[in-house]
């Protein structure tokens, strides 16, 4: 079985370097990295596609032709908590601890009045666990950390998280043979 994630297209919070809201929407000039991303789901085989409950990631199902989706919030993106629409050049001049952690240390530490990256690797795992045993290729339309948190899954290391830097509209596709997971490729564009 196939598990094929898409990171949601380009917004204009990505385009301006600010963290993203919920309602956040994807712009038309992320569209054009979605036409290739289209091209490549052609190669693919599944009967069920998931979002996470943010508008960018419906945005861009609908955009790829993928209207009969299944909303599911453990793949949404971490909770930025206080920093949510805020510039993040900003952010690490006023709160640079949260940045300049190591990352050894990073993945427990919990944004102010939001999530840490070990909150989203659980409930991304949970999703995981549940379309490993369901044994069916799926379409996976997610956010940035969600997808990399599903690449630690399959690796079962933390220590490269901060390398996968995932493009929008990017394609990961994870491979479940039994009890082997295997990466088919990482942000394909």
């Amino acid at each position: 079985m196939k598990i094929i994630l898409v990171r949601h297209a380009l917004t204009l919070s990505n385009k301006n370097n600010t963290i993203s809201l919920p309602t956040t929407t994807i712009i038309d000039e992320g569209k054009i990295a979605l036409d290739r991303t289209k091209e490549f789901l052609k190669y693919y085989e599944f009967k069920k596609v998931y979002t996470s409950n943010y508008i960018r990631t419906q945005q861009t199902a609908k955009y790829l032709g993928y209207y009969d989706f299944i909303e599911d919030s453990r793949i949404r993106e971490i909770d930025f908590g206080d920093f949510k629409g805020k510039n993040i050049d900003k952010i690490i001049r006023e709160n640079g601890e949260y940045f300049i952690t190591p990352p050894s240390q990073r993945l427990n530490l919990k944004y102010p009045n939001g999530e840490s990256r070990m909150d989203v690797y659980k409930r991304v795992s949970s999703f995981l666990d549940d379309m490993e045993k369901q044994n069916e290729n799926v379409l996976v339309i997610s956010h940035g950390i969600a997808i990399r948190m599903a690449i630690m899954w399959v690796l079962n290391d933390f220590s490269n998280m901060d390398y996968f830097n995932l493009k929008n509209g990017s394609i990961t596709v994870i491979e479940i043979n039994g009890k082997k997971k295997t990466l088919e490729c990482v942000n394909k564009i």
